[in-house]
């Protein structure tokens, strides 16, 4: 078991620039489609057009977090000698919701009553949320253990580069089309191009991408349940400590699209103005997420943390603390795509250097099932707040963002350590490095 445990650390090594160069073509491309379909933007104002109500655009963002309940069905899934291939055909699922809803609008929109499309969307949402919940814990985690430990920093600063540039050509190619275009007819057509170039996207992953890990016995024969994981989680006195303050920054961040409704309500700015946001977020990864991760690599994750949640912090500071006009927005909402970035980043990897001995994806579905319960009630409360109190109301909202941000801000400096620097804790990658048993 030792030599196969070695041979499968050197081809994990040895396939490091196939690996990386398949998720920076994923990204690279995957971004480019991101401003005609990025849900964090497009559709919230998307239902603002159509003539939603703010409870209900925040409880359609919020059901992004609650149906992460279907991530306790990868585990299966993760053991499966063909997990690459499903994981494909799981994105390839997310991609066709687009296209279906998409294509049909473009066909069906005048023909169709006006309040059949909210639900309908609504409902499209639910499914490619399901697509997307199933399959971003088992990518991330067999990305994880096919990725050397000293260069996953590095990794996660070339993938956000190719994240940046590609978005912001998506951006400008979103912006072209939208010009001479107003109302929902211009979202249609941009839903279907974005959907045919995330189907393109996922190619690189199935042709690309050498899933060694799998070949490692440990990876099949773990032997440890769901249930078992959960109690070696709940054991880790570090990880609960930095669960509950990631719990904390993810409901602040949950806030961020009423910046969007913000910019509607108080700027009165059209709906080409989601160029802008889509801009904001692309440059944001260009200029922070491809360089502020490689730090991991020297420092460990804690300080991605850290300065995830102080970015939170500054964020939802600008609404109360200046005339808020479209500049001042777009660096807020900059400074929230930074600080979600990089907290996107804290699960899979801080979480599996907290507790070496649970699989990543099983770290990600198990800390993601834990945070929900809270932005479950805050984010659609948020939005109904909103709805009932107008400005004073956005201005209540990011003040409890920012008193959510600076908590978790205080716990990950002086409550949660460092694995890497703290004497007697193994940071072995689980499934690939964990201590040999003989």
């Amino acid at each position: 078991m030792q030599n196969q445990n070695q041979l499968v650390l050197k081809k994990i090594e040895t396939s490091f620039p196939s690996n990386a160069l398949a998720m920076m073509l994923w990204d690279g491309i995957w971004a480019i489609g991101m401003p005609f379909c990025m849900y964090a933007t497009i559709v919230p104002m998307y239902l603002l057009h159509l003539g939603a109500s703010k409870t209900l655009i925040q409880i359609v963002v919020v059901w992004f977090s609650v149906i992460t309940f279907i991530q306790f069905f990868t585990e299966s899934l993760m053991r499966h000698p063909r997990r690459k291939f499903l994981i494909f055909l799981t994105w390839i699922v997310f991609s066709l919701c687009w296209f279906v809803y998409g294509g049909t609008a473009l066909i069906f929109w005048d023909k169709l009553p006006t309040f059949f499309w909210i639900p309908f969307f609504v409902f499209i949402c639910a499914i490619l949320s399901c697509a997307r919940h199933y399959g971003t814990p088992s990518l991330r985690g067999v990305v994880i253990e096919n990725i050397p430990l000293k260069k996953r920093g590095l990794l996660a600063s070339l993938r956000s580069l190719l994240l940046g540039l590609g978005g912001l050509l998506g951006t400008f190619l979103v912006a072209k089309l939208m010009v001479g275009h107003d109302g929902v007819v211009m979202f249609h057509r941009i839903f279907f191009i974005g959907s045919i170039i995330f189907l393109v996207a996922c190619l690189p992953f199935l042709f690309l991408f050498r899933d060694h890990a799998i070949e490692d016995p440990s990876s099949q024969n773990k032997g440890l349940s769901l249930f078992h994981s959960a109690k070696l989680v709940w054991k880790e006195k570090n990880f609960k400590r930095f669960l509950l303050l990631y719990c904390l920054l993810f409901s602040a961040q949950n806030m961020a699209p009423l910046l969007l409704s913000f910019s509607k309500d108080e700027l009165h700015l059209k709906a080409q103005a989601v160029t802008g946001f889509n801009t904001v977020f692309f440059v944001s990864a260009l200029l922070l997420g491809s360089t502020l991760p490689m730090l991991a690599d020297r420092f460990g994750f804690k300080i991605l943390a850290v300065i995830s949640a102080s970015m939170a912090i500054l964020c939802f500071s600008i609404p109360l603390f200046t005339n808020t006009g479209m500049y001042w927005l777009f660096l807020s909402y900059f400074l929230y795509s930074g600080s979600f970035q990089l907290s996107q980043l804290l699960l899979g990897n801080f979480g599996t250097e907290l507790v070496p001995d649970v699989k990543p994806t099983t770290i990600i579905v198990i800390g993601s099932t834990l945070v929900m319960p809270m932005s479950l009630v805050i984010a659609p409360l948020g939005g109904s707040i909103v709805d009932h109190f107008g400005r004073g109301g956005y201005l209540a909202v990011f003040f409890f963002a920012c008193l959510l941000s600076l908590s978790a801000l205080f716990g990950f400096l002086f409550l949660v350590k460092e694995p890497r620097h703290h004497k007697g804790v193994n940071i072995a990658p689980a499934m690939v490095e964990e201590k040999i048993k003989t």
